[in-house]
């Protein structure tokens, strides 16, 4: 939470800001919602360096100040190139492994079907960390932050991938937990939360028959789980 003087300073600041004359927003541009947001964030930025109440350590965050102290400044970029690799790697693997192999057994109309719902929200991480990934190497090779010039490659590139970063968070990401869950009841599949185990409640199950919902008394090394009748061991595949 900011102190009172210091939302009040920031207020009056971004008025004081917002009266300058800026270039009028290309609202035909599929891009428009990107240029929104990033003319939201350079007006925070010159905010808070007219705001007299801001604390010095909030204007050494930004990469303006870094690019006067050049080992900081590319240490911070080669960081961000492997988090942005890291990140969108997992993002990747994520998705191929427990996203993509759901529809595969339902099409085989598998006894039991995972589906890991906030998964789906990785379709809008590749886009944003390619666009990461370029910047941040850029800035490690020429010492300055990555900020390509209006109507290059580079530049339309990097609008984008942010843009279908804005499209896969807004619309892909419920729109797919929508028909995902519209295909697994056109099949007949049922939600069991008896086998989600504990502490997994990100994790939702379909059934093809009740008969396979239950409260397992164990689970495989694989977590599948398991129920012990008549002296046997019976588990569910979920591979």
């Amino acid at each position: 939470m900011l102190e009172p003087r210091l939302a009040y300073a920031f207020t009056a600041a971004a008025i004081e800001t917002s009266k300058e004359k800026v270039p009028a927003w290309p609202k035909k541009s599929p891009a428009h919602l990107t240029y929104v947001i990033a003319d939201f964030i350079d007006l925070y930025i010159q905010t808070v360096r007219a705001n007299p109440f801001i604390s010095l350590e909030l204007l050494k965050m930004s990469s303006f100040d870094l690019e006067k102290q050049p080992l900081k400044f590319k240490l911070n970029a080669i960081a961000l190139f492997f988090s942005s690799i890291l990140i969108g790697g997992f993002a990747v693997y994520w998705i191929a492994t427990h996203v993509l192999p759901l529809y595969g057994r339902l099409s085989e109309n598998a006894i039991v079907i995972e589906v890991q719902y906030p998964a789906f929200g990785l379709f809008s991480v590749p886009p944003v960390m390619l666009v990461c990934l370029i910047g941040s190497l850029s800035a490690f090779i020429t010492g300055k932050r990555f900020s390509p010039r209006p109507r290059t490659f580079l530049h339309y590139f990097q609008t984008t991938m942010l843009y279908l970063f804005l499209i896969g968070l807004a619309i892909i990401t419920p729109l797919a937990s929508i028909i995902t869950t519209i295909a697994l009841n056109k099949h007949d599949y049922t939600s069991c939360p008896q086998l989600r185990k504990s502490g997994s409640a990100w994790q939702t199950f379909w059934v093809s028959h009740p008969a396979f919902c239950f409260k397992p008394d164990s689970f495989t090394e694989d977590n599948w789980p398991c129920k012990h009748m008549n002296g046997k061991k019976i588990c569910l595949s979920l591979d």
